[in-house]
This record gives structure tokens, C-alpha cells and sequence, in this order.
């Protein structure tokens, strides 16, 4: 037998309002208390007159409790089953109440004491270490039944619990509880300054440090900032564009660039980095992103249009200036130039074509030049040479490629008579100024006439060649 509730209000009846609607009195001690609460006093209450003793004359039921708060005796394994009975006295007898309806609802739970154990977990003896049953720490837990631990984990560690009952005996399902650790925030590394060229990458990284010590750092959480006015200002940094790694301990910049609607030059960068389950949090100190442009690079020739035997040499300049003297490269028609690393070039009729000039500055940056066209000079002169020529010779007239030709040599002596004669085939991709190579070898000295015909159109040129 257990009292639910005498009179209200401590039994002094002044919380004798009528009516009891959908009303709850829980054994969990922790609730409000039935007396005080207004009718029709609707939610879950403990039991009135909680911890006081009570009088059993001249009303009530003539089997009390000392305390509403002895639920123990109606809940165990050999009262519980049975018939429950609720009693009521309505000991206003002008106005008699009437139950409704009632339930009893029991909840059972098995007991939270339990056996504990962690994971990863110190070699025996010492497999219960950080692991104490006070709040303090002071009493070490040594593995016996326990419904509460306390532990200090040094690093992150799983925590798993047995609970047993006797009767009947039932073992649960090991229910694992992770802790996870966080280190407290005691340094951050410098950040270092960085000077780029535009359009290359670089980064800005930073080292979280805990105490000296401690079996591993962080977690921490980053957020980069970034300052475009010498910083005044600061705004938090996003993943995209040229930003990758805005949250983690390096900031990644991809194309930087130097040009409207963004020039970084002299953009400002520092990252806030937090412990935030220690409540520490710091600033890095403030990095300097220095852009530089790429160097201005251009290429002139002191002549555009060569003929054979002519040359025209090309200089390249740059702004800023070039790391060293030869710190140059050149291409002609998008090919490298063997064996060239200065500033100057020099093209003949046999090397026409497109001219690029590439240079390192002194600022580590490279760019290259403007293209300059090289091309041949348009004439109807025979080029005969070495003229005088000990045997062999060239032989070179323009050509102007709009269709295909076939360019015959001969060779006359003296008195008139051909000794030689030769065919060249020529194209649109046949260069101007052909090369067409001869020989007088083995003949005697003297003069000789060297006519040169295109078989096709009816032209023809002719020159003397001196044999010695």
C-alpha cells in the first residue's frame, strides 16, 4: 500500500479544487508535486505529500507507509504480479466524486550497474587505467559493478558496458560510448610570406600546436581570412576560383592574377584556428602576397626581307630586366633553337620563319616575346656562290611558290658546249631561295655559264662561274 495524495497541499486541504483529468503519479520522485497544481491538474506529478509522515486518523486507508516515497515494495520481482487495487475517499460528502477510469502503467529497466572496459586499452594489470568511480579521480575503478564512471582519456577512446541482472539472469549487448579528445590550442607556426608570378600558384600553410606532451594535436578547425586593403578589413575565404583548402591549415592559390577585376598584389592573408571543445581559439600572424607582373618581352631585326647572302639579326628586350645574360630562348615556326640563350639571333635565307624571344626576369618570371616574321625578299637576281669556287657551288633564284615548277641548271663551258644538266621539282612548300647544289669538280679551270630555266612558265636567268 502506498498514499498517492491526502487532502492536497501537504494535507491541509487547501488545494481542494474539484477534478483530476488525465492526471499521472509517476514514482519518479523528480516531478512536480501533486499539491499546489491547479486543477484538473492534467501532466505526471510525484506523490502528494512527498517525505512526510502521515496520520492515518481520523480518514484514509487504515495500512499507510511511512513516505509517499517508498515505491520499492509494490515494484519488486515477488509483488508485483497480482491484482492492484486503488482506493479513493471523497470526504466531502455534499458533492461525492466519481472515478472515471484508471491505469497503471510499469516500466521496467534492468539495472544500470554494469561491468566496463575501454578500448584501446593498457596492457594488464593496468587495463583499467583513467578510469575512476568518483568525480575527483580518486578512486580508481578496478572493474567490478559499477552504474557510473568517470574517465580521463588522453586521446580518443571507446568505453563499453555490461549490464547484468540475477534474477533471471540476463546479460545485455555491450553498449559502446566514444569519447572523443580534443587537444587545447597553446601555438600556431609563422606564415610565410609569398612572392609569385601572375598566373602561377602557391599556398599559405600554418602549424597547430598543443602542449608539450600531448599524444597528438587537435582536432582544430581553420578558416582562412584574407585582407584587401592592408588590412583593414578582413573577410573569411571560400573554396573556388582561385581558393582551395579555406578550412583546412593550407590555403591553395591557383592563377593568381594581377589584372582587373582582381589584382592579389599586396592581398594580406592569416587563419583563425579554434580547439573548440577546449574553448581555445588563436589568430596566425598576418602573410604578405606579393604578385608580380609578367615581363614585358619584345624582339625587333634589322631587316625583315633577306636575300641570299644576307642576314638580319634579332635582339629581344624585357621589362623587368633578365635574370642574367642568358636567361633567353628562342623558336622559329614553334620549334627551339638549339644553342641559344642570349638576347640575339641571327636568321640567313635558309632559317626564315616566325621568331619568338622567351625570357626568365629577375623576379622568377617568364613570358615570351611578340612574333616577328622573317621572310625572303623578292628579286629576279641569279646568286652564283663561292664564285670564284675550287668545285662545288650553289646556285639560288627566287621562286615564288604559287604553282608547282620544275627548275632545270645547266652548265656550259667556254666554247659553248652543256656539261651539266639538272632538274629541281618545286612546290608551294619549297623554300624561295632553293638551294641547289653543283659541282665542277674535275674539271679544268676557267669560266663557265650556268643557266637556270623554269621548264613551265618559259623563265630563264643565266651567270658566269669562275672555275680555278
Amino acid at each position: 500500500t502506498i498514499n498517492l495524495f491526502a487532502l492536497l497541499d501537504g494535507g491541509t486541504g487547501s488545494n481542494g479544487s474539484a477534478n483530476f483529468v488525465n492526471t499521472s503519479i509517476s514514482s519518479d520522485n523528480t516531478r512536480p508535486a501533486l499539491s499546489g497544481a491547479p486543477a484538473p491538474r492534467t501532466g505526471v506529478y510525484r506523490a502528494d505529500r512527498y517525505g512526510t509522515v502521515l496520520n492515518a486518523a481520523p480518514f484514509g486507508p487504515t495500512i499507510l507507509p511511512v513516505t509517499t516515497q517508498v515505491w520499492t515494495g509494490l515494484m519488486n520481482a515477488a509483488t508485483i504480479n497480482g491484482t492492484w487495487t486503488l482506493g479513493l475517499a471523497d470526504l466531502g460528502a455534499i458533492d461525492q466524486g466519481v472515478l472515471q477510469n484508471w491505469t497503471i502503467t510499469i516500466s521496467y529497466g534492468a539495472p544500470i550497474t554494469g561491468i566496463w572496459s575501454q578500448s584501446p586499452a593498457p596492457a594488464p594489470p593496468n587495463q583499467f587505467a583513467g578510469m575512476w568511480t568518483d568525480a575527483g579521480g580518486t578512486v580508481a575503478y578496478t572493474g567490478g559493478a559499477a552504474s557510473t564512471i568517470w574517465v580521463n582519456p588522453t586521446s580518443n577512446a571507446v568505453y563499453s558496458v555490461i549490464a547484468s541482472t540475477v534474477t533471471p539472469p540476463c546479460t545485455s549487448a555491450p553498449t559502446q560510448i566514444p569519447v572523443n579528445v580534443t587537444q587545447p590550442l597553446t601555438a600556431l607556426s609563422t606564415v610565410a610570406n609569398k612572392s609569385v608570378c601572375t598566373g602561377s600558384n602557391t599556398s599559405f600553410s600554418v602549424t597547430a600546436t598543443s602542449p608539450a606532451g600531448s599524444p597528438y594535436d587537435g582536432p582544430f578547425t581553420y578558416q582562412w581570412q584574407e585582407s584587401k586593403d592592408n588590412g583593414l578589413t578582413w573577410q573569411n575565404v571560400s573554396n573556388g576560383g582561385v581558393y582551395a583548402g579555406a578550412t583546412t591549415n593550407t590555403l591553395t592559390l591557383t592563377g593568381v592574377t594581377r589584372s582587373a577585376p582582381s589584382d592579389m598584389n599586396l592581398y594580406r592573408y592569416r587563419v583563425n584556428v579554434n580547439a573548440a571543445a577546449c574553448g581555445t581559439a588563436l589568430t596566425s600572424n598576418t602573410a604578405l602576397l606579393t604578385v608580380f607582373a609578367l615581363p614585358a618581352v619584345t624582339i625587333t631585326a634589322t631587316d625583315l626581307a633577306l636575300t641570299p647572302g644576307s642576314t638580319s639579326i634579332l635582339t629581344a628586350t624585357s621589362s623587368p630586366a633578365a635574370l642574367s645574360a642568358t636567361s633567353w630562348s628562342w623558336t622559329r615556326n614553334g620549334s627551339t633553337i638549339t644553342g641559344v640563350s642570349t638576347n640575339s639571333v641571327t636568321a640567313d635565307v635558309d632559317k626564315l620563319g616566325v621568331y619568338r624571344a622567351t625570357v626568365t626576369d629577375v623576379n622568377g618570371c617568364r613570358n615570351s616575346s611578340n612574333s616577328l616574321l622573317i621572310e625572303s625578299e623578292v628579286s629576279d637576281r641569279l646568286w652564283i656562290y663561292p664564285n670564284p669556287t675550287t668545285g662545288k657551288f650553289q646556285v639560288r633564284w627566287y621562286y615564288s611558290g604559287v604553282y608547282t615548277e620544275i627548275r632545270r641548271v645547266r652548265i656550259y663551258n667556254a666554247a659553248g658546249q652543256q656539261i651539266a644538266s639538272r632538274d629541281w621539282p618545286l612546290s608551294n612548300i619549297t623554300p624561295r631561295y632553293l638551294q641547289m647544289d653543283l659541282s665542277l669538280q674535275g674539271l679544268s679551270g676557267g669560266i663557265y655559264v650556268i643557266q637556270v630555266s623554269d621548264l613551265y612558265d618559259k623563265k630563264h636567268v643565266q651567270g658566269l662561274l669562275i672555275k680555278q
